[in-house]
């Protein structure tokens, strides 16, 4: 493939995990941390174990999982930084 075809499937993921910012956020406080964090594990890495399969396929496809992969990675950075900063106010809360 050449550099530009690279370069799309390199930022696929990111464009991706930039879309679902705030959602996840949302998607967490909706419907708890729990559901949300198992169902992005499930996809994300189904995402990962098909992009192989989806390289052969052709360049496109695995644009494609690529970006469905980052719209669920990044569903778990929303609910660890969520949870953190929740146990962080908690302990100074308890602490002072």
């Amino acid at each position: 493939w050449s550099k530009q075809i690279q370069g799309l499937i390199l930022s696929a993921y990111f464009y991706g995990y930039i879309l679902t910012q705030i959602p996840g956020g949302w998607l967490s406080l909706k419907f708890g941390a729990k559901r949300v964090l198992g169902i992005a594990m499930l996809m994300g890495s189904i995402g990962t174990i098909l992009a192989s399969p989806m390289a052969r396929l052709g360049y496109g496809y695995l644009i494609a999982i690529r970006f469905l992969t980052g719209l669920f990675h990044v569903l778990k950075q929303n609910i660890k930084t969520k949870n953190y900063a929740t146990y962080n106010v908690n302990y100074l809360i308890q602490f002072v």
